[in-house]
């Protein structure tokens, strides 16, 4: 996600968009992503806060506005009138709490740790990451940890790794520019354990609450995905969600212009066959 569209993302009420309000919104994110550009490199020149080969380290707290500077140095990096590099970025036993007052939910991310190599074109380097995510409702935790490597080349990272989601084991090619592309597989995976539909299914029945005044449902602005490039291939052995139990899912998904096509896809289910 782009400074721009993370600004926009935190700060806008979600709500549908005309085509013309879209491309309003879209204008005013470029002109403010534009002004934050040129402010940051005035500053960094009248204070002389970068020379030439400087190696800049970006410490990221998980909040918009360290995502916003790390965006901001990539940006100038490429375009300023001298050379500098970003170096490694080391995150130690973060923490970041996430409330969604609307639904009252709560969401977490504790013993966050990332380390990276150096972060400049034509490099590569190595990549840790680890976290334990939690929600209270439905009560979840779960943990995650990963690493594998990277390489920068004419500003397209590209990365492989290899990750463990609790029980599951997750392999992982990708690359970061336009069209993005990935090659994703997965050993097992329970999704009814993160949607929260484990508790239902092991009990039989829905739990019966108080019958409550219904609330209307608030509309999601999905304009952004339009912009969305994307193709990529996605493996998954068994797999459970909503109580079924499909096996050996395979997937392809193509995303532009505004659509997105999941095809060819096949999965085993039970006796059958799924394409």
């Amino acid at each position: 996600m782009s400074m721009a569209a993370a600004v926009f993302f935190y700060e806008k009420t979600m709500m549908p968009l005309s085509a013309r309000q879209q491309e309003k919104q879209r204008y005013e994110d470029n002109k403010l992503a534009r002004r934050l550009r040129r402010c940051a490199g005035q500053a960094i020149g009248d204070f002389n806060m970068i020379e030439a080969g400087d190696k800049v380290m970006v410490c990221l707290s998980g909040g918009k506005d360290s995502y916003s500077m790390l965006d901001l140095l990539m940006h100038l990096r490429e375009h300023a009138p001298i050379a500098f590099d970003i170096g490694n970025i080391s995150i130690e036993r973060a923490s970041v709490a996430y409330i969604d007052q609307q639904a009252g939910q709560e969401y977490m991310l504790e013993d966050f740790k990332l380390k990276t190599g150096r972060i400049a074109d034509d490099a590569q380097g190595k990549l840790e990451l680890a976290m334990v995510a939690k929600r209270k409702q439905p009560a979840l935790e779960a943990r995650l940890s990963a690493d594998g490597s990277y390489q920068i080349k004419d500003g397209v990272v590209s990365a492989d790794v290899n990750a463990k989601l609790d029980e599951s084991t997750i392999k992982a090619k990708f690359t970061v520019a336009e069209p993005y592309e990935f090659e994703a597989s997965i050993d097992k995976i329970n999704l009814d354990r993160y949607i929260g539909g484990a508790e239902q299914a092991s009990s039989g029945k829905k739990e019966e609450k108080p019958a409550a005044k219904k609330a209307e449902d608030t509309p999601v602005d999905l304009s952004p995905l339009k912009s969305i490039n994307a193709k990529g291939k996605l493996q998954v052995g068994p797999l459970e969600v909503h109580g079924l139990k499909p096996a050996d899912v395979s997937a392809q998904l193509y995303a532009a212009n505004g659509r997105v096509a999941v095809a060819p896809h096949s999965a085993k289910l039970y006796e059958g066959t799924i394409s």
